[in-house]
């Protein structure tokens, strides 16, 4: 059951931004990567389902402060990563 990994342009440019600050990142991302496209589900992921505008997409930490915003096709198998960032930022 692979699903296929999709990025928005807005989440790639915040990525590389983040990945440049905080290079030991990478490698705890790349995990997070393969363990989407086996199975966005997988309990290790501690996906959440996100509420109000958000509502439909789910979001999972990277770290304690910095999460992953992104929507599940169930159907078509894909996931698309919307957001990377400091949980603050995307509440406002």
């Amino acid at each position: 059951m692979n699903y296929k990994i999709k990025y928005k342009d807005e989440f790639v440019q915040k990525a590389k931004y983040i990945f440049g600050k905080k290079p030991e990142l990478a490698e705890d991302y790349k995990i997070i990567l393969a363990l989407l496209s086996q199975n966005p589900f997988e309990h290790s992921l501690m996906l959440q389902p996100l509420y109000g505008e958000l509502r439909g997409n789910y979001y999972l930490n990277l770290t304690a402060e910095i999460r992953l915003i992104l929507s599940v096709v169930k159907f078509g198998k894909q996931v698309f990563l919307i957001d990377i960032g400091k949980m603050a930022e995307e509440e406002n």
